[in-house]
């Protein structure tokens, strides 16, 4: 009996030192591609060895260091690798788009038991990154004063803002009657016609994507809402000592001016209507009980 009971102990003891004495080693590896470009989809293969048998259960995912890729949800998964054994798999992710950044990213393959071990391997998405480019339309060479509008025969400035330096730009400058002339950058060009003149700009530099750009801008017509550009900067914006007499360009002339007039009179006449509805709506009502007492 004494025999028994020591053969129990000794063996329960041994199920539970087992696992301590003889831990499985657990072996992971990643065959992950450098990087990924737009149109790809992220996918990397793995394997799981180990050198005693063992029920693992894992789980798979990709993880960005800025946190802004919308990556696959985890895959968990659960097995049995027989001593010397190997499991191969695959994970596929989501498909690389243009707008996604360029950014590392890591492929992980991470066991949860029956022991906690992870595996992990960076790689690189590589998509063309966005230009930072302003067209500047200017009254003045150094561009100090930005315009969309400039009077007749007077000279534009063309000039341009970007954080990138070697940018390969062409543009073009469409005339009111559909003559075109190239631009470079920075230029300058006389604007002899009365209209809108259509810019086109189609900005270039490796490993960034193409920026193609338009802008208007306007030469009105003479006529005595056109005034001295010492007053009147024709930028759009009714700048300080600019009004409607001197810069309607800019500030708005007499139908600006009538326009309020007009919203001004039809508000106060609303609000006379208004008034007078309610002054009714409770004649009406007072009136009616006051009646009925009299008559009785």
């Amino acid at each position: 009996m004494k025999s028994k009971i020591i053969l129990y102990l000794v063996t329960t003891f041994s199920i539970f030192l087992f696992p301590i004495i003889c831990q499985a080693k657990i072996n992971i590896n990643l065959d992950v591609p450098e990087n990924f470009k737009a149109g790809q989809e992220i996918n990397f293969d793995y394997s799981i060895s180990s050198d005693q048998p063992v029920e693992l259960a894992f789980q798979t995912y990709v993880q960005c260091k800025n946190g802004d890729l919308p990556t696959a949800p985890l895959v968990m998964s659960q097995i049995i690798i027989p001593a010397n054994g190997l499991h191969q798999a695959s994970h596929q992710d989501i498909t690389i788009q243009n707008e996604h950044p360029p950014q590392t990213c890591a492929a992980i393959v991470e066991v949860l038991r029956p022991i906690n071990q992870t595996e992990k391997k960076d790689f690189k998405i590589n998509t063309p990154e966005n230009l930072n480019f302003q067209l500047l339309t200017c009254l003045d060479q150094k561009c100090q004063k930005q315009s969309k509008i400039f009077k007749p025969n007077s000279t534009v400035f063309f000039d341009f803002q970007s954080n990138q330096e070697n940018l390969d730009i062409t543009g073009q400058l469409i005339a009111p009657n559909g003559s075109t002339s190239n631009l470079s950058f920075p230029s300058q060009q006389t604007l002899n016609q009365k209209g809108d003149y259509q810019i086109k700009i189609l900005v270039k530099k490796p490993g960034f994507d193409d920026l193609e750009l338009e802008k208007t801008i306007k030469v009105p017509a003479q006529s005595a809402n056109i005034q001295s550009s010492t007053v009147c900067n024709f930028n759009g914006q009714c700048n300080k000592g600019e009004n409607a007499k001197n810069c309607s360009v800019d500030c708005g002339g007499p139908l600006f001016s009538s326009s309020i007039s007009f919203y001004l009179a039809v508000g106060l006449l609303a609000i006379f209507l208004i008034i007078l509805l309610s002054v009714i709506f409770k004649t009406i009502l007072f009136k009616s009980p006051s009646s009925k007492s009299t008559t009785s």
